[in-house]
């Protein structure tokens, strides 16, 4: 399970990025520069990438816990950003998003997502960070010890 989720966060990550920003072409930036230059989308593809990496390395997640948990600092740094980029205005849901979405309504849509996919996977590299490694059986005193199946 875990793998398979790290995979899609780092494929979301890598494509999202290509399609919302129009092959970096960029409408992302014009609305959020501090977050969404290309410099800054080009790093997170990287972020990306290094989930997927996480994902085939040896005893994932079991042994990466504290890698995990700095995805999950990630993620989370930007669902808030999103937080703040909703709250800049009071009526942004019922005027500047609406107008955004209407403008370039892939700009739009990205907008109004890219929060909500960001913290569920801060959730999903949270709940990979406090995983616990299955426990083993000993049969019987001295016999090799038979691991549980693992993700």
């Amino acid at each position: 399970m875990y793998k398979a989720l790290f995979i899609l966060a780092g494929l979301v990550n890598i494509f999202a990025v290509i399609v919302f920003s129009k092959g970096y072409s960029n409408n992302l930036s014009v609305q959020y520069w501090e977050v969404f230059s290309v410099e800054d989308l080009f790093g997170i593809q990287l972020w990306g990438l290094a989930y997927i990496a996480t994902a085939f390395s040896e005893g994932f997640p079991y042994s990466h816990k504290a890698l995990c948990f700095v995805f999950f600092l990630e993620k989370i740094f930007y669902a808030l950003t999103w937080v703040r980029y909703m709250m800049k205005t009071k009526s942004f849901f019922t005027t500047r998003l609406t107008s955004l979405v209407q403008e370039d309504p892939l700009t739009g849509v990205f907008f109004w997502i890219y929060g909500i996919n960001d913290f569920v996977f801060a959730i999903v590299f949270l709940v990979a960070a406090l995983a616990k490694a299955p426990k083993t059986q000993v049969l019987t005193p001295g016999a090799p010890k038979k691991q549980v199946k693992k993700d």
